[in-house]
């Protein structure tokens, strides 16, 4: 019994990682199929397109060089 808890726990924890870390677009098209539209949502920090986060280190760097030279 707590061998098939802790396969349950892993098999749930791998998921959750592979979701976090699907791309957007996939997660979206994921989610409709599923039926949970609200899911898609979830772990979106690597979604670049929708937060333009990707851009923002740039932009400091370029800052702080500034600021040095």
């Amino acid at each position: 019994m707590q061998e098939w808890i802790v396969a349950v726990a892993v098999v749930l924890a791998a998921l959750y990682a592979v979701w976090s870390f699907m791309p957007a677009n996939w997660r979206r098209q994921v989610a409709t199929r599923l039926g949970l539209p609200g899911a898609a949502s979830l772990g979106s920090c690597h979604a670049c397109d929708e937060c333009g986060s990707c851009g923002a280190p740039d932009a400091l760097e370029q800052d702080k060089r500034g600021k040095l030279g």
